[in-house]
């Protein structure tokens, strides 16, 4: 992976987990107030933006093997769900969410995009549409770090490569 991605990667990532992390802690400071489910998604973000930031501080030193939990902290942010039961949806740095929607009669599909960092999350909410979502810069930042970019990431074999036989016996 090219030295300036993945700084990119790793400044997005600290900053943007920073930035949510912060009020993060301040609103579990006040746990007692959301009861059992809140508290539980608001931990689940506190881990979630932690991990951003290790992998964003990995990423930034070039550590080996830091895409292997960027991954993941990539990946969790795709998602995007809004309905009467629950509704969860994460972002870091930015966000551009391509979504379905359906509602009182109507179908229909939309963009929406924020740059920032943004959790929101509800239940046992009354609504009258549901919405499916995906958050297609976190998704292409997730794909990316599956790609091979050559002998930088190589992994490790689990037992040592075999050599070729010598010709000449």
């Amino acid at each position: 992976m090219p030295r300036w991605l993945s700084l990119l990667y790793g400044l997005a990532a600290v900053v943007g987990s920073v930035v949510g992390l912060a009020p993060l802690v301040l609103l579990l400071l006040q746990g007692s107030r959301f009861g059992f489910p809140g508290e539980l998604v608001l931990s689940l973000a506190l881990a979630l933006y932690s991990i951003g930031i290790w992998s964003g501080v990995q990423a930034i030193r070039l550590r080996d093997g830091w895409t292997r939990l960027a991954r993941w902290f990539w990946l969790a942010q795709v998602p995007m769900l809004s309905s009467s039961t629950v509704s969860f949806s994460v972002s870091c740095a930015a966000g551009v969410w391509i979504y379905l929607r359906q509602g009182s009669s109507r179908i229909g599909a939309g963009v929406s995009a924020h740059l920032g960092t943004g959790l929101q999350w509800s239940y046992g909410q009354a609504r009258a549409e549901l919405l499916i979502g995906v958050n297609i810069l976190a998704l292409l930042a997730a794909l990316l770090l599956f790609k091979r970019w050559g002998h930088e990431e190589e992994e490790a074999l689990p037992f040592p490569p075999t050599e070729a036989p010598d010709e000449a016996a």
